[in-house]
């Protein structure tokens, strides 16, 4: 198994291999897509082989953005749609809103107007809008592309939570977040907006709800801010002093409703597991650890990328129900003052055995960590991007 941490700026993409199958979780921004993502299509295409299963953990401008760019890519034939197997995303068509009714025209117009002041809000990391100067969604290009039937388990009905489990070839994947709890708050809040904009909004199952939607959610994760904690002093003296104290940090929660939707799995493939978080939350996490130990699962694994690019907020205490080889952190560290040192605290308490940090940019937090008397005390090495793209790791 062969894991490829793409350079995304501030956000996640990764590409996993394993005998001749390939999943993709998330595709960072528009850059990360044309830069890197891009060009390993083009090789898979050259191979034979396709990307059988494109995850989208959830609706977040460094999470989502590059998956417009190919489905616009594939809209225009510069790829064939057949480049693209099962596709997993969770959006407005897995809420129980969806209503088998007309919308009508004033319905939509407020819609589309609703639609385009939110686009303003969204910018990306580099010049001009979000991949989306038409109103562009990644739902929106699913529909484009007429890719339904391969939307989510049975074609776009079943929203991915925990609990499923899927296989391709010898891959398995169980997929442990999101709960169905944080689809109904989506779904209470996301009713809520729209019936104060008009009363007696009928929730048709038109793709403008699904564009209104996406633009909703992207509009509340720009209004998250950063954490304001001490590792904002990022000294050898300060991490020294944190560790020494010999306990896990917690803040507190990360209250993003679009975090906590966030689509986790574990991926396996003969011995070799990985768990990919994508932004969940720490309670989420925690608590889907323990149920699937109580179900008699296995929590060592072989890599684990830690959730929201290594925010203090969202790895503490589910990092006691684990093991790993390798720690993974993307991000470079361009917004919300991530990672934090707080979290390299907790994954060195939570894991006395040998072990690696991975990151797949060169961030300044590498140099605070690269201490030589915490390294053999803590049993850890350091990963820096070995590639031109990012981090490449095989298991």
């Amino acid at each position: 198994m062969k894991l490829k941490f793409m350079k995304s700026k501030s956000g996640d993409s990764i590409l996993l291999h394993s005998n001749k199958k390939n999943i993709l979780v998330d595709m960072g921004y528009s850059d990360t897509y044309t830069d890197y993502i891009k060009k390993e299509i083009i090789n898979l295409n050259a191979k034979s082989e396709i990307i059988d299963l494109l995850i989208i953990t959830h609706i977040d401008q460094d999470h989502i953005s590059g998956g417009i760019d190919l489905l616009n890519d594939i809209k225009n034939s510069i790829f064939d749609k057949r480049i693209l197997g099962r596709i997993w995303h969770n959006s407005y068509k897995n809420l129980n809103l969806v209503q088998n009714v007309d919308i009508s025209s004033d319905d939509r117009a407020l819609l589309n107007g609703y639609k385009n002041r939110l686009m303003q809000y969204n910018s990306e990391v580099k010049d001009g809008p979000i991949s989306a100067k038409q109103g562009s969604t990644f739902a929106g290009g699913i529909y484009a592309v007429d890719k339904l039937e391969s939307w989510n388990i049975d074609g776009k009905a079943t929203p991915i939570t925990n609990g499923i489990e899927y296989t391709i070839d010898n891959i398995s994947i169980t997929v442990l977040t999101p709960y169905d709890t944080a689809l109904k708050k989506l779904e209470r809040k996301w009713k809520k907006e729209l019936l104060r904009m008009k009363h007696d909004f009928k929730f048709s199952d038109d793709k403008i709800f699904d564009d209104a939607y996406e633009f909703y959610l992207l509009n509340e994760s720009n209004e998250q801010t950063g954490l304001n904690s001490i590792s904002q002093i990022m000294t050898g003296s300060v991490f020294e002093t944190l560790i020494s104290e010999n306990k896990l940090i917690s803040t507190k929660k990360d209250s993003s409703i679009t975090n906590s939707s966030s689509i986790t799995m574990i991926i396996e493939d003969g011995h070799k597991r990985v768990l990919l978080t994508g932004d969940a939350t720490n309670e989420d996490l925690s608590n889907a650890l323990i149920d699937y130990k109580k179900n008699g699962g296995n929590t060592e694994f072989d890599l684990v990328k830690l959730s929201h690019h290594g925010s203090v907020k969202n790895n503490s205490t589910w990092l006691n129900e684990i093991k790993s080889k390798y720690y993974v952190v993307s991000t470079d560290s361009s917004k919300h003052e991530h990672p934090n040192i707080e979290t390299f605290v907790n994954v060195l308490l939570s894991n006395p055995e040998d072990k690696t940090l991975c990151f797949n940019h060169d961030i300044e937090i590498i140099d605070v960590l690269n201490n030589k008397k915490l390294m053999s005390e803590y049993n850890y090495k350091i990963l820096k991007p070995n590639q031109g793209w990012g981090i490449e790791i095989e298991l």
